[in-house]
């Protein structure tokens, strides 16, 4: 279900040229608060404001995806 999700993020993104999706990313709040959510979806117009010089991603994108999988009976 992610793959398909980031998929078709992945193509509006390359034919609009305005956003990235990113499975898997991880993002450092604080040195004390980090998280890693099955995707990121960003615009590239924020991208730059929430990355710092090492590329990190310092705050939550437009989109954060965790998927819970629940395990049939």
């Amino acid at each position: 279900m992610l793959r398909n999700i980031c998929s078709v993020l992945d193509q509006w993104s390359d034919q609009t040229q305005l956003s990235e999706a990113f499975p898997t990313p991880g993002l450092i709040f604080s040195d004390a608060d980090n998280v890693i959510p099955d995707a990121i979806w960003i615009s590239v117009e924020r991208m730059a404001q929430l990355t710092d010089d090492a590329g990190h991603f310092t705050s939550a994108s437009e989109l954060v995806m965790s998927l819970l999988a629940i395990p049939f009976p």
